[in-house]
């Protein structure tokens, strides 16, 4: 069974803070097919870039490498690169982050996921490899000047946590406000999930915003698992000089959604949430004929449409009636307000 640490209370702050999180990314190759999303780390980066003049932070939640190389799954072993090519396309991504936080003084904290955890379980069969499994020394996170935080640690901003989320006998969300007693930010599930509890300290609300990770096909180790059913997205999350925070989640479309092409099933699907990133040209036509051309930027990787009244459009105007939900799917905007 594994252990964590509790997070202890932080002391009130006077500063706001914005958050960018990046969850589970498991960046690396299994034999010739990546096990991240390419597209969708292409749309956190363009996130990144746009909301960069007002970010304040930036999260990774862990298992940003999947690192077969060092994986004891028998599965896989057959199929393991050198961990020296993990670390080659790992350090080429992080790379990409820093060239973006580094220009506009972001912090970056990176919490170690139990995938990089893995490193301290070959280290600790094989001592000999100590220099060249040490993740935190060979992703260069004291050249780059970030924060390491420990698998099972967290990192608080105001009232705001974060860890990985691989707590042992959690198995929800009020599982972990349950465990931990704070409102908590997390990876490790690959899906998008939100509890709210009332407990003895207060309402606290536990969250995962997905992953940016490609399980088509599933690895062995998550067949038939919640973990094999992705929703990829990531999230921004405003803290205040109080301390309380207020979370934004952000879905990915992966171009796998074909279903959604003749735009009937995603005109249903965008009023379950505010924002979405589309990321497949199919989708993105459909939207185009759906909406108007005013609703549609050529090239870009994501759509806009505005605010709907009962979810219908004339002539680029939306018909009299009650005032639904807004359904809309948005772009990056330049002025970052997006």
């Amino acid at each position: 069974m594994n252990t964590y640490t509790f997070p202890e209370r932080p002391k009130a702050s006077k500063k706001k803070h914005y958050v960018m999180v990046i969850p589970d990314a498991h960046i690396g190759y299994v034999v010739d097919h990546p096990t991240y999303s390419i597209p969708c780390w292409d749309i956190v980066l363009q996130a990144l870039k746009h909301n960069a003049k007002r970010l304040t932070h930036v999260l990774i939640l862990g298992d940003f490498g999947n690192w077969e190389s060092l994986s004891r799954w028998a599965a896989l072993r057959a199929d393991q690169c050198f961990i020296e090519e993990d670390l080659a396309l790992v350090n080429n991504r992080l790379d990409e982050l820093q060239a973006i936080t580094a220009k506009h003084g972001i912090k970056v904290v990176f919490l170690e996921g139990n995938h990089e955890a893995w490193a301290s379980q070959f280290e600790a069969k094989y001592p000999a490899m100590r220099d060249v499994v040490n993740l935190k020394k060979r992703m260069r996170m004291a050249e780059r000047g970030w924060t390491w935080v420990p698998e099972n640690h967290f990192w608080a901003i105001g009232q705001q946590y974060f860890t990985h989320g691989h707590i042992a006998g959690c198995k929800s969300m009020t599982d972990l406000i349950k465990r931990t007693g704070v409102s908590v930010i997390v990876g490790h599930w690959h899906t998008y999930m939100s509890e709210t509890l009332r407990t003895l300290t207060g309402e606290h609300t536990a969250q995962t915003f997905g992953c940016i990770a490609s399980m088509d096909p599933p690895p062995p180790y998550v067949r038939g698992s919640v973990l094999s059913r992705v929703v990829q997205g990531f999230g921004f999350v405003q803290i205040r000089a109080s301390g309380a925070a207020m979370s934004s989640y952000r879905r990915i479309l992966e171009e796998t959604h074909t279903e959604l092409e003749d735009g009937t099933e995603l005109r249903a699907d965008i009023r379950a949430c505010d924002r979405r990133y589309a990321q497949d040209q199919a989708i993105r036509d459909a939207l185009r004929k759906e909406y108007g051309e005013r609703f549609y930027e050529p090239g870009g990787q994501v759509v806009r449409t505005e605010p709907l009244l009962n979810g219908k459009l004339k002539n680029g105007q939306a018909k009299s009636g009650t005032r639904t939900n807004r359904a809309r799917i948005l772009r990056v905007l330049p002025d970052a307000n997006g």
